[in-house]
């Protein structure tokens, strides 16, 4: 009777699920949520901190791990739900919501690029270092590949020997789109590449994303829904859908959103009313063997590049290709960086009188020219060229432009009523063209 007395007074003993709560408060593991409201915790681990979602494998696993190391038991299922609801709880109730980044970011005056490691590199217009414990949360998704240290020495336009970019204004587009990849919060344009079976456009995008935001998946299949879409461009900083056919008019909307970082949204899992909604800009991309963005809204924010078929005799192996880029790729991250230590110096100093419609780029353009080698010119002339064929594109693909100039093709002049007007807008375009005209003759004087 004794015994049963002090067994009914004794306190109850310490669930398993609450034992794992305890194990992972005492591990100095922090919470905190993001703007969607899911919950994440920061694990300390040789030395660097870790951040999983709460609701993750490796969670999963370290709160397994952490109930065998202390007691040497399993624990059950059902124990694991409930300490995982308490965590959760705890990340979304009482732990701050910081800024979460895919691979780039910006904070106090400085850019940062996320090695994979749980390293990242700081960037100002003086130098680039590496960082050990970046102030600052990068997001990490199973999907992406850590790269290799950063080495000084490099330059960018050895990765040109590599690639099928047939004219020198393909290739100071390309190289800007690059650098300018790594700046955050600014439009991206999107980078639609067309060519001939042979012409190497799907090797072009892997280089790309290898180098600016490596991942198991280098190449992407269109998405068959919207919400596919923004799920797979959450996760990725630099996305290159491979081989289109088409575009829907979902995804080309969809495409532009990314661009400008306007908002998308999806539908919460297993609810009717809840929405999500996700904010994001991102380096964009779409290849195929036709031009495949053809409305003029996509146009408008896009660099073309055409690529003409590889010849035989100038193939190579692709073995031999990575191979080689392997070898160098700590040197191109390096160059990158330096090149945008460089660009961030010149960027304040570049005005241009008038600007086309990706104007962020076009400024941050020239600053990544002049840092790589060429001029302001050099790249404006290249951007002014790749509107035009936009523009040329457009009409290609409109039939109210297309009978216009039906029309026209017997007669050199043309007045009328029409019953219809409409406004033409303002003519930033032409002084676009203008400024790269005047730019133009300034550099021949002083050439």
């Amino acid at each position: 009777m004794e015994a049963e007395a002090d067994q009914r007074s004794a306190p109850p003993r310490s669930s398993q699920a609450n034992r794992l709560v305890q194990l992972a408060i005492e591990s100095g593991v922090g919470f905190f949520h993001d703007e969607l409201g899911d919950a994440y915790i920061q694990v300390p681990l040789a030395g660097h901190c870790e951040i999983w979602k709460v609701r993750s494998k490796a969670t999963r696993r370290w709160l397994a791990g952490l109930l065998w190391q202390s007691d040497g038991k399993a624990p059950s299922a059902e124990a694991l739900q409930a300490a995982l609801l308490v965590l959760e709880a705890k990340g979304c109730f009482e732990g701050p919501r910081p800024v979460l980044h895919v691979r780039v970011a910006q904070h106090e005056g400085a850019l940062w690029y996320d090695l994979g490691n749980w390293q990242a590199v700081r960037i100002t217009p003086q130098h680039w270092e590496i960082v050990e414990q970046p102030p600052i949360l990068f997001k990490h998704f199973p999907h992406q590949a850590a790269q290799p240290m950063p080495q000084g020495g490099g330059e960018l336009r050895e990765m040109l020997l590599h690639l099928n970019l047939a004219s020198d204004q393909q290739r100071v587009l390309w190289l800007t789109s690059m650098v300018t990849a790594c700046v955050p919060d600014i439009p991206h344009p999107l980078l639609v590449v067309h060519g001939p079976q042979g012409g190497a456009k799907s090797p072009l995008f892997k280089v790309l994303k290898w180098l600016l935001d490596p991942s198991a998946v280098a190449l992407l299949r269109p998405p068959d829904t919207a919400r596919n879409y923004v799920q797979m461009a959450s996760h990725h900083w630099a996305l290159y859908l491979d081989n289109l056919h088409g575009l829907a008019d979902w995804l080309s909307e969809a495409l532009c959103r990314s661009c400008t970082g306007e908002a998308d949204r999806k539908r919460e899992l297993y609810t009717d009313d809840e929405d999500v909604v996700y904010q994001f800009r991102r380096c964009v991309g779409v290849n195929g063997v036709n031009l495949i963005a053809n409305r003029p809204d996509l146009l408008d924010r896009a660099v073309l590049l055409g690529l003409e078929r590889i010849p035989d005799e100038e193939r190579r192996e692709e073995a031999l290709l990575w191979m080689e880029l392997e070898a160098l790729k700590p040197r191109l991250l390096g160059a990158l960086f330096d090149a945008l230590c460089k660009a961030m110096r010149i960027y304040p100093d570049v005005r241009l009188k008038s600007l086309p419609r990706m104007a962020d780029f076009a400024r941050w353009g020239c600053a990544a020219a002049i840092a790589l080698g060429y001029t302001e010119y050099t790249f404006l002339r290249a951007y002014r060229a790749n509107v035009a064929a936009q523009n040329a594109e457009a009409l290609e693909a409109s039939p109210v432009a297309q009978a216009l100039l039906e029309f026209m093709s017997d007669r050199n002049r043309w007045e009328g009523a029409s019953h219809t007007q409409h406004s033409c807008g303002d003519d930033a375009g032409a002084r676009f063209f203008d400024e790269v005209e005047r730019l133009g003759a300034e550099e021949s004087a002083e050439g």
